[in-house]
């Protein structure tokens, strides 16, 4: 485990998923129906069927907050910068870039970034 501040972190995929899927209230499952009619030679209706399926409905996910959480996952996990983190996370970020600062506080927030208790 690394320790970033005096305090260890992990990525919360869950999470991650759960915030950018499209928030539907529609059932989860999809019916359709599709009717077959049956003719004879000279076109004549012989029989019609009916079939009807059920299929899990798809995730949509929210593209804008999609890109914008990676770009964010992504800014924290290309940080090379060195920093003495013995005196806190506070004191790690303090000679960090805004756009680290932001991202870290931005994930934190919404529950992407997770302290380990």
């Amino acid at each position: 485990m690394i320790d970033f501040g005096g305090a260890i972190y992990y990525l919360d995929i869950d999470r991650f998923t759960e915030l950018i899927k499209m928030d539907d209230k529609q059932d989860d499952k999809v019916y359709e129906t599709v009717i077959k009619n049956f003719k004879d030679e000279k076109g004549k209706l012989l029989t019609t069927e009916e079939l009807t399926t059920c299929r899990e409905r798809d995730v949509f996910i929210n593209t804008n907050k999609h890109e914008m959480f990676r770009l964010m996952i992504e800014i924290i996990l290309d940080d090379i910068e060195e920093a003495d983190d013995s005196l806190g996370s506070e004191r790690a970020l303090s000679k960090a870039l805004f756009s680290y600062k932001l991202a870290f506080n931005t994930l934190l927030h919404y529950g992407i970034l997770v302290e380990v208790e």
